[in-house]
């Protein structure tokens, strides 16, 4: 509608045009306002969501991880199903995922009355049809990303599967089957987790639920101390204490470590040293809370959704009295986030070992019994035996390799393996020992007496491969020696991170082992001579001594032909000849008892006959 004012000049008009216009620009002003806020929501929701992807995390584990097998799952009959626990650490918080399942059907199921399907706790997430004459297939589906989080799901697998039930449709196959049955591939189905790591703030009786299993990531810790030029013994050996401790609560997954001397953008973090030496490398308000023996952990200050946890003290004694804390007695820390032990009652040894201790007469050497039994190594008497890990040189990587290999071998024997020591030094001879190190770092002197002297000709390049050999102890007979080595140590690191896996473990044997990065292509070999550990019987003993010298077995040898040769012209006489109807013919023969029995009745009649026969 327009609106016309008149005047002489047309001034009135303007005034009119223009009050008529008002409502169309207020209109469009205000359609670009709420547009512009619209744009501005859209783009912080983009935001968000590019945040919640950045910090989000997604890792797929195949389903052989939950039922520790890689053999075909079996679901058999018109209706089976196999349930599948999927737990997870309190830390995670679930935000999606997908689920893959691999599956064989047998011949002669009907498409139209056989399905398969896959709930997640209560909520079906895929469903498919199977049979016909394509046996092999795979089913995936979303996981719901509205579920409340809890500390373990539930993954059921389900067939319903009816057969043809036309004798003609199987008689042509050699692969009938009377019952139908599907296959669920467990090492080709996989479940991929999309997840965010929960803020924290930890306390000490937390710790072990923090580094248990259900972390679903390989877990990385790494551990602090003081400067490579500064780290000494004592660093080692209670990296290694700590190390263990932690791999035990991991579980039987494997526990990559790293080492540094100074704090990481992000991850667990274990930090051991005195307060002087952490000066510098925790923030001043952590190292104001050190009293003389301190237990502590925090909100890592670089990222809160990882922890960070200090072992010190004032004086050396106090770290180890700490150390010796958290390892041995665990299970006393308080529901507070830091503690000083100095006044707890902890014995200055070790506790015995309470896992087995080997005495047996082994053949050596046996990278199957090392990596089954962890000998040697987890097992063997501290007086006669232990094991040294041994640093050839002392970096970053090489001191994480061992504080890696000690948490692998506490998971083997199932507890601390306080007869087990990372040193930096030569062992003593008495001790079994595995010397960790590039090629170039260990020791020439000992390399030419081990399998590493005809692997690798002198110049010859190892390329990115990893070595891991065992031998007899040039230090002293009857010890187990061993080397683990890589082209460098950076190498080095990378191959005993894929060593330390089930998959690789769980493979060794023969005495000398090389595989390519990811451990492909492993090639066992036998290079090393045979030698045994432990002491021998008093069977074993006599029949050395009889070995070693020629005239002792020519004596007892003949005196043990003269021995069989008098039994065998013994006579064998009855006691009661009459009895049994000895005659001369057979007095020096032994009468079966039913033949006896036959006799004695014959002589019998007889005798009777006779009696009648007078009488």
């Amino acid at each position: 509608m327009t609106i016309l004012f008149s005047s002489d000049d047309g001034s009135g008009c303007f005034a009119a045009k223009f009050f008529a216009l008002c409502p169309v620009v207020v209109g469009v002003l205000g359609m670009a306002v709420f547009l512009s806020k619209d744009a501005d929501a859209d783009e912080t929701h983009e935001h968000a969501l590019a945040e919640l992807v950045e910090d989000s995390l997604q890792v797929r584990r195949p389903l052989s991880d939950f039922v520790n097998s890689a053999e075909p799952i079996s679901l058999e009959g018109s209706r089976s199903g196999i349930d599948l626990e999927i737990p997870l650490n309190p830390r995670i918080e679930l935000v999606g995922g997908e689920v893959e399942i691999d599956y064989l059907h047998a011949v002669g199921i009907r498409s139209d009355r056989s399905r398969l399907r896959v709930r997640w706790d209560d909520r079906e997430i895929a469903s498919g049809r199977i049979g016909g004459l394509r046996r092999e297939g795979r089913l995936s589906g979303r996981l719901p990303s509205d579920e409340p989080s809890v500390d373990r799901y539930r993954l059921r697998i389900s067939a319903e599967q009816r057969n043809d039930g036309s004798a003609d449709a199987l008689l042509d196959s050699d692969e009938a089957e009377i019952e139908p049955w599907t296959q669920v591939d467990p090492a080709k189905s996989w479940i991929a987790l999309d997840y965010r790591l929960r803020p924290l703030k930890p306390r000490l009786d937390e710790v072990r639920t923090l580094v248990d299993q259900r972390l679903w990531n390989q877990y990385t810790l790494t551990v602090v101390t003081a400067p490579i030029y500064a780290t000494g013994q004592a660093h080692l050996k209670w990296g290694a204490r700590a190390v263990q401790r932690i791999a035990l609560w991991h579980g039987d997954r494997p526990l990559s470590v790293r080492h540094d001397d100074r704090l990481s953008p992000v991850g667990d973090e274990l930090v051991i040293g005195t307060r002087d030496e952490l000066i510098g490398i925790l923030p001043q308000n952590f190292c104001d809370h050190i009293t003389s023996s301190f237990i502590g952990v925090y909100p890592h200050p670089n990222d809160e959704r990882h922890f960070l946890l200090v072992l010190s003290g004032t004086e050396t004694e106090g770290v180890d009295r700490a150390v010796r804390a958290f390892v041995f007695h665990s299970e006393k820390m308080p529901s507070l986030p830091r503690i000083d032990v100095s006044h707890w009652n902890i014995g200055a040894k070790d506790p015995a070992p309470t896992g087995h201790i080997e005495s047996r007469r082994l053949q050596m050497p046996d990278l199957a019994r090392w990596s089954r039994e962890g000998f040697p190594g987890a097992t063997g008497r501290p007086v006669v035996a232990g094991c040294d890990l041994w640093v050839a040189h002392r970096d970053s990587e090489t001191i994480a390799c061992a504080w890696m290999i000690a948490g692998k071998l506490a998971q083997v024997a199932g507890d601390l393996v306080t007869t087990l020591d990372v040193v930096d030094k030569e062992p003593r001879p008495g001790r079994h020992w595995i010397a960790l190190g590039d090629r170039d770092a260990l020791p020439g002197s000992l390399v030419e007496k081990s399998p590493l002297a005809n692997l690798f000709g002198p110049g010859e390049l190892m390329g990115r491969q990893g070595v891991l050999t065992q031998f007899e102890s040039p230090l002293k007979p009857g010890r187990a020696a061993g080397f683990i080595t890589a082209g460098d140590r950076v190498l080095l690191e990378e191959r005993v991170n894929e060593m330390i896996r089930p998959e690789f473990w769980s493979t060794l044997h023969g005495d000398t082992v090389t595989w390519e990065p990811g451990g492909d292509s492993a090639r066992f070999q036998r290079l090393a001579a045979s030698f045994e550990i432990g002491e021998p019987g008093w069977l074993l003993r006599f029949w050395r001594l009889v070995k070693a010298v020629p005239w002792l077995s020519l004596l007892f040898g003949a005196a043990g032909a003269a021995i069989v040769f008098w039994l065998l012209r013994q006579p064998v006489h009855d006691p009661d000849p009459a009895a049994v109807g000895v005659t001369k013919r057979n007095g020096n023969r032994r009468v079966s008892r039913g033949k006896r029995l036959r006799e004695a009745a014959r002589r019998t009649a007889r005798l009777d006959k006779l009696s009648r026969h007078h009488g």
